[in-house]
């Protein structure tokens, strides 16, 4: 006698709980993907500080014969901002503050295709690749090696 343990004899010939189990499934997995995603993202307030309208610019130049353009700003004991627009690519940022003697600097980096889209933050490594594919001279710039990139102080 050949025993079959299928769904459809456990629910006495009825397929209608694992036609069920198949449409619910999917939606499920949707909806714990959504949970998870929220859940990381979510009150983590604005990434980047109000730059524009509470830091001073510093420095400011250009590489690639202004491909690359670039601002530092600077707000007295909060951070110091670079934000490097590298064109057709979009905008580079890189956010450094003083967390104390005890914690040190804290630096975070971060990539923008558009002034539409989302920030996305990457780790140090991957954002230098970025950079380094993008544009050679501000790579070396941001690492005190040999430019051709412009530096005008900004008082």
């Amino acid at each position: 006698m050949k025993r079959d343990f299928s769904l459809v004899r456990v629910h006495g010939g009825n397929n209608h709980g694992a036609s069920r189990i198949k449409t619910r499934f999917p939606i499920l997995v949707f909806f714990l993907i959504f949970a998870v995603s929220g859940r990381v993202s979510a009150g983590t307030g604005p990434i980047l500080p109000n730059y524009e309208s509470e830091a001073r610019i510093v420095f400011q130049g250009m590489c690639d014969g202004g491909k690359v353009s670039y601002s530092t700003y600077y707000k007295q004991g909060g951070y110091v901002l670079e934000v490097a627009r590298i064109l057709p690519e979009g905008f580079f940022y890189f956010i450094k503050r003083y967390r104390g003697k005890e914690e040190g600097w804290e630096e975070r980096y971060f990539r923008q295709v558009n002034n539409f889209s989302n920030l996305r933050e990457l780790v140090h490594e991957e954002w230098d690749d970025n950079v380094k594919q993008m544009s050679v001279n501000y790579f070396n710039k941001l690492h005190d090696l040999h430019t051709t990139c412009t530096k005008m102080v900004v008082s």
